[in-house]
């Protein structure tokens, strides 16, 4: 199991416990940390991906640029996943960790994490393998997808309000 917490499940009111309701409401400011919401964003992120690498791989004909485009949108659902371990470890109390404070482990790994990155991206670029133009393609359709999904769940809120 994930050492990843999960905010608090929803629970029902007390006077909805004693009348025997059995429906539960969350927070609606926790509602786009919600681990299905999330997980509805990777699977648009993958469907969308899928499409677009295999209309490009049928319209290019070009394994650079499918390797590439393919590259930019796994980059892209990857920094969404650190960002999600970040911002959950950040929410997760210090007695969860035993007193530890989460901050200090997220200052230590951030920097290292772009570091790796820009490490991974220039050699990969230093040795041909990807295209930077079709890279950064990629990586900003899986920002479109993040954005969309963000806005979606805006819209929905603000009409049911």
């Amino acid at each position: 199991m994930s050492k990843i917490l999960v905010p608090a499940a929803p629970t029902l009111e007390p006077a909805a416990r004693q009348s025997g309701e059995e429906r539960a409401s969350a927070s609606k400011t926790q509602s786009p940390l919600d681990a299905a919401f999330l997980g509805r964003i990777y699977r648009s992120m993958a469907w969308f991906g899928v499409v677009l690498v295999v209309l490009a791989a049928l319209g290019t004909k070009n394994g650079a640029i499918v390797a590439s485009l393919t590259s930019g949108l796994v980059l892209a659902a990857l920094l969404l996943r650190a960002q999600e371990i970040g911002v959950r470890a950040l929410m997760r109390p210090s007695e969860q960790l035993g007193g530890f404070d989460a901050r200090l482990i997220l200052i230590l790994l951030l920097p290292l994490k772009f570091v790796l990155i820009v490490g991974v991206l220039a050699a990969l670029n230093y040795f041909g393998l990807i295209l930077p133009a079709i890279l950064a393609l990629g990586f900003f359709a899986g920002q479109l997808v993040i954005v969309a999904k963000v806005v979606g769940w805006m819209l929905t809120r603000a009409a049911k309000n």
